[in-house]
Formats: C-alpha cells, sequence, structure tokens
C-alpha cells in the first residue's frame, strides 16, 4: 500500500474498467476525486478538482493524452499514468515533463497499478506535492 492519500482523477470511456480502477484505487489508499469519459469532460472540471495523479486512457473519442496534456496539464506537476494496449512507446510519445509520465499496459493487474503506485510514491526527484486529506 502506498503512504501517501493520492488525489486521483480517472478519464477512461469504458464503464466497466473505470470500476475496476476505482475499486483498486481505493483499496490502495487512494481517492478518486473525479471520473470522467472525455477529455471534454475532465477538462472542464481537472482545475477544480487539484488531484495529485490523473490515470487516463491513451486514446478516447475526443483526442489523445498528449492533446489533452497540452491544452490542460502543461505547467502543472501532475502524474498521469497512461492506459494502453500500445506496446512500441516510440510510436506515440507523450509530449512534456517525460518524468511525470507512467505506464499501465492493457490487461494490466492489480499488482501492476499497486507497483506504478509505490513508484510514484517512492519518487523523491517529482515535483509532486500530495495534497491533504
Amino acid at each position: 500500500m502506498i503512504t501517501t492519500p493520492y488525489r486521483v482523477a480517472v478519464i477512461e470511456d469504458d464503464p466497466i474498467n473505470c470500476w475496476q480502477l476505482r475499486r483498486q484505487l481505493e483499496s490502495n489508499g487512494c481517492q478518486v476525486v473525479g471520473q470522467f469519459d472525455s477529455y471534454l469532460e475532465a477538462e472542464s472540471m481537472i482545475a477544480e478538482l487539484f488531484p495529485d495523479i490523473i490515470i487516463s486512457n491513451l486514446k478516447l473519442s475526443d483526442g489523445w493524452v498528449d492533446d489533452y496534456y497540452l491544452n490542460v496539464l502543461e505547467g502543472h506537476s501532475l502524474h498521469v499514468i497512461i492506459l494502453t494496449g500500445l506496446r512500441d512507446l516510440t510510436l506515440h510519445m507523450p509530449v512534456g515533463d517525460r518524468t511525470l509520465f507512467h505506464y499501465l499496459f492493457k490487461p494490466y493487474t492489480y499488482l501492476q497499478l499497486a507497483s506504478c503506485l509505490n513508484e510514484i510514491d517512492s519518487d523523491h526527484s517529482s515535483p509532486l506535492q500530495p495534497a491533504s486529506p
């Protein structure tokens, strides 16, 4: 289990994946502060929610995560966990500070998500400052 109660926003258009992700995050001590099925919906709310971590599908019907990053997240010190089935990341690398990007390859397991959260939790070089609960 992670040591910091991170606030997490989830951007995923598959309701079953959202449900599973929410359960896994909460069992790892995270608080899911927002759940969105499009980047447009997330864009209007993310500034109000102040998440520490955003977990996003690589591509949704209204765009790619790197477009969303350019429009909304650039300049913020948020970790972004990208859910993708694309194993060759050289085909699609996100823009911006790549040290803040982490990847979960579909299908992923509970242990892989926990490992990713632990990596963020132990990353002392990161500018992430967890929000107060």
